[in-house]
């Protein structure tokens, strides 16, 4: 095992210089970000306001190439507030599968920074933006993995097998790839823009508001950062207080153009 971990460590420093330029690109981007954040918290109105659930995304490259609108909460933003947020994940993805005459293969990481904006237009009218930012490369958190599986004795056979600090994101089609990604590369993902609006202000019952979603295939197919198609979504979303509790429920229907 440690001779195997030698051999990766050599291969992992062959992409070590692009990973370097792509974080000092996400680092600046983020920066330009914060300072508008910062701007934003000023120009602003003073608000005491739940932010909401968590908006949460599933990380699986496949699955992000489709729409997924964010968990939201019914209430939307007053007039002329507005919300920025700044969302990064960086994600270790080892997939291998074949189900049917479809071949699956993925072995890489990959960042995912997302820029969002949320606009409250009044008269219970809410506009929310999101521009995803994606760098894929072989990574560093291979043996990183490997080692809490062992410790914890649930080390999965193709992570040792395969040989680590690899890239490899390919989809295939009766030996035809029809998606594949590249190494050491970063761009913009597909953009979505959805719009949220209340129907019944919270009282004796849930707040509820419906919610319409596109995304636009702004994303380049060719580095599988996007499909390549538009993707609609309609929703409805239900928000109650008991006590000092919240809770939501959100429930949205999503048509991909090309699934």
């Amino acid at each position: 095992m440690n001779n195997r971990r030698q051999r990766k460590t050599g291969q992992s420093f062959t992409s070590g210089r692009s990973a370097i330029l792509g974080g000092l690109l996400i680092a600046v981007v983020t920066l330009a970000l914060l300072s508008a954040t910062a701007q934003a918290s000023v120009m602003g109105r003073s608000l005491n306001f739940d932010p909401g659930p968590f908006p949460w995304k599933n990380q699986q490259p496949i699955q992000l190439l489709f729409l997924q609108p964010p968990a939201d909460r019914a209430i939307p933003l007053p007039w002329g507030n507005y919300e920025i947020r700044l969302d990064i994940a960086m994600s270790n993805v080892l997939h291998e599968e074949t189900a049917g005459d479809i071949d699956v293969v993925i072995d890489m990481e990959f960042i995912r920074s997302a820029y969002t904006l949320v606009y409250g237009a009044g008269n219970g009218l809410e506009l929310g933006i999101e521009l995803p930012f994606y760098y894929t490369w072989r990574g560093f958190m291979d043996d990183i993995i490997l080692d809490l599986e062992m410790i914890a004795g649930v080390e999965r056979g193709l992570r040792v097998e395969r040989p680590g600090f690899q890239f490899d994101y390919r989809l295939s089609k009766g030996g035809q790839t029809f998606l594949s990604g590249r190494e050491d590369v970063f761009g913009l993902g597909d953009l979505s823009i959805w719009l949220k609006r209340l129907l019944v202000k919270e009282g004796g019952f849930p707040a509820v508001s419906v919610r319409g979603a596109v995304k636009i295939p702004t994303g380049d197919k060719d580095k599988a950062f996007g499909s390549g198609e538009w993707d609609f979504s309609a929703g409805i979303l239900l928000e109650k207080k008991w006590g000092r509790s919240v809770y939501y429920l959100n429930a949205d229907l999503i048509f991909p153009g090309d699934p």
